[in-house]
Order: structure tokens, then sequence, then C-alpha cells
């Protein structure tokens, strides 16, 4: 009986797989490396629309006691991507901070940095402890870059409007 359901099984793969049995292994490998390929190709893509993003997002900035401060939510990114994009609008502004939010999976991911003439007077990891309080989540760093999760991403933009009272002190 067990023999059976096997060959049956071994036949619906190589059916489904368009490949003889003996070139199951091979089909398989085909196919998964078919998908790591496409996976790259996605982040990518993800990326370079993200890229695309950063000037409208520099374009949001505000001045809060001279002080340049980006705070956005980025959708769509995974949490490297996100770092990555912070590093980018950091040096693009060259002097700031820069807070981003992905909200995705049921979780928020943030990310902080600041630029080296400010971390005297604030850091990336006090100010992502601060804005992570607010949807429930953990997290710190360094004093130029930090990153966090949270779990309620319905407070997401609230946490985000939270940076421009921190970097002015209230």
């Amino acid at each position: 009986m067990r023999l059976e359901e096997d060959e049956e099984l071994l036949r619906n793969l190589a059916h489904t797989l368009r490949a003889s049995r003996q070139d199951l292994p091979k089909a398989v490998a085909r196919i998964l490396e078919q998908q790591r390929q496409l996976e790259h190709e996605l982040e990518a893509v993800k990326m370079k629309s993200a890229q695309a993003r950063i000037d409208e997002l520099i374009t949001g900035r505000k001045s809060i006691d001279g002080t340049t401060v980006v705070s956005a939510q980025v959708d769509g990114v995974d949490p490297s991507v996100l770092r990555e994009l912070a590093e980018q609008i950091g040096t693009k502004i060259a002097s700031g901070v820069v807070v981003l939010g992905v909200a995705s999976n049921g979780k928020v991911g943030l990310v902080s940095f600041v630029s080296k003439d400010l971390q005297k007077r604030f850091r990336a990891g006090n100010i992502t402890k601060k804005v992570v309080e607010i949807v429930g989540g953990s997290g710190g760093g360094r004093p130029d870059f930090a990153q966090a999760s949270g779990k309620d991403i319905e407070k997401i933009d609230q946490a985000l409007q939270a940076v421009y009272n921190i970097v002015a002190g209230t």
C-alpha cells in the first residue's frame, strides 16, 4: 500500500514538474534556483522603488529648532531596505535626524539615523526607544543608528509624529 502511494506521488511530481522520475532532483533544484533568482530580483525592484521615494521623503522634512527631521512611513520594504534608505537620506540631507517606519505582517519596523554632527544632542538609540514604546515594542542601537520593532501597527503614524516632539525636547 505504502509503495503504491509513493509511486503515485512520484508519478504526480514528475507530471507536475514535466520531468522524468530520474530528473526529479534536477527539476526541483532548477525550481529552487529560479525562486532564489526571483526573490533577488524582487528585492532589487523593491530597493529601486524605495530609492525613487528618497527625494519625496526629503521634501517632506521639517525643521525643528534648526534641526532637519525626516520622519515617515515607507510601505512595501524590508527592514534591511529601510535601514539603507535611512542612511541614504541621512547622507543626502548631510545634517539631521531620520526616522523611518514600515508596517508589515502585523508588526512595525523602525529605524533611526542621526548625523555625526548632531550625535551630542540626539542619539538614535534614545530616539528609537521613545518612539518604539508607542507601538508596543523594544529596540535600540548606537548613537548614529538604531532599529526596533513593535506590535501595534495602528499607532505607527502616532509614533512617527512623536519624533518631532522628541527632537523639540517636549
